[in-house]
């Protein structure tokens, strides 16, 4: 593709290096475990994952969001999701807040050293009684002197048990302030009156997803970001990169699947021949092929829009089309990772298979960063509909 250079080549042999030798030999060990392996961060710290975006004088790379798509699409071969969506939360869902809006002091002590992967960050936005609707949150921050008193809670938290601090979202405003009334306020894990509990999942289960209680947990001011009341407004600028960077582990996602998939029907046998020598399987394969390229055009094309723009500044044009990688690239991976595991038959029932899991985690891509409905309503809006 056009898009990538040859830098953009060299990167993608040493993330994929990375991945095969420190991810891959241990994933299936991690995910019966239901175990983030937090020690990858600072690896990949030093391999230059983790700051890829930001400016260098806060350590990072000075990079374009084209090579954050090779990382991402190398990531997603770890052959589960779990791990990609959790150090996706702190690559493209929380740091670029602080890169943004973070002030000096505020970079200093949570940016480099996440980038570097000596802290690690999490994004917590969704509350039990709202998801899609941002502007519903309760937990309420409530200015006292020097602190917020911080009381609530947080649901499907990325980064909530083994995370350093995150990027939470709060009420600062009257209880019917709607968007008006939301702060962002970077919040320490280690805080009196901070508690994750973690939660038992069908999939992602090598990824750090909990639940957070959040008892008069005293949040400084200097650790609020941006000013008071204008969170809902930050918050949505953030999701463009979010959601490019779910598409992308979507496809990478199906890509696997659909190797899985194609090397299964070669090497098995009914009937006196290959599977794969069937039309009926044959035809499925490249019907997944077909459409999993489709999905990934539309996400580069989608990438080198995003790139041509200033992130925060984005024409609408633009916006559509970010929204529009993530609808189709995470409903047509659903459905392709499904037909993929169609060709396993009866085996697709074990559980340790990489088509398994594949099966179990590609769903939250329908769901997660907003989900598919929410989706259409936004591009609707865009179209002026």
């Amino acid at each position: 593709m056009s898009i990538f250079g040859e830098k953009h080549e060299i990167f993608r042999k040493n993330v994929k290096r990375f991945v095969d030798t420190e991810i891959n030999p241990h994933i299936g060990k991690w995910e019966r475990d239901e175990y983030f392996p937090a020690e990858l961060m600072p690896k990949l710290g030093d391999l230059g994952c983790l700051g890829i975006t930001f400016p260098e004088d806060c350590g990072g790379a000075g990079e374009d969001w084209t090579m954050s798509l090779v990382f991402h699409e190398e990531l997603a071969r770890s052959t589960g999701m779990g791990i990609p969506i959790s150090i996706t939360a702190h690559t493209d869902m929380s740091l670029p807040h602080l890169a943004r809006l973070g002030t000096a002091e505020q970079k200093e002590r949570y940016l480099a050293p996440a980038i570097k992967g000596e802290k690690l960050a999490g994004v917590w936005v969704t509350e039990p009684h709202c998801g899609s609707d941002v502007a519903a949150i309760k937990t309420t921050a409530i200015r006292s002197g020097n602190h917020y008193i911080v009381n609530g809670s947080k649901q499907f938290s990325t980064n909530a048990m083994k995370g350093d601090f995150g990027i939470m979202l709060v009420r600062t405003g009257e209880a019917d302030s709607g968007y008006r009334g939301l702060t962002m306020l970077i919040v320490e894990t280690s805080t009196p009156g901070f508690k994750a509990v973690p939660i038992r999942k069908m999939a992602l289960r090598s990824g750090d997803t909990g639940t957070i209680y959040l008892d008069d947990v005293r949040v400084p001011v200097e650790n609020r970001l941006d000013e008071e009341n204008r969170g809902f407004y930050n918050q949505m600028i953030g999701f463009e990169r979010e959601r490019l960077s779910l598409a992308a582990t979507a496809v990478g996602s199906a890509q696997v699947a659909l190797d899985e998939a194609v090397l299964y029907a070669r090497e098995r046998n009914a009937f006196g021949k290959p599977i794969s020598r069937f039309q009926v399987i044959a035809h499925r394969l490249v019907d997944i092929a077909v459409n999993l390229e489709a999905a990934r055009q539309l996400m580069y094309r989608a990438v080198e829009m995003f790139c041509e723009g200033e992130e925060g500044k984005q024409s609408a044009t633009t916006k559509k089309m970010c929204y529009m990688a993530k609808l189709f690239a995470t409903d047509a991976a659903q459905e392709l990772v499904s037909s993929a595991a169609q060709v396993f038959g009866g085996s697709v029932v074990d559980d340790d298979l990489i088509i398994s899991r594949l099966y179990r985690d590609i769903r939250i891509g329908t769901l997660g960063g907003g989900a598919s409905e929410i989706m259409k309503n936004i591009i609707g809006g865009l179209m002026g509909l």
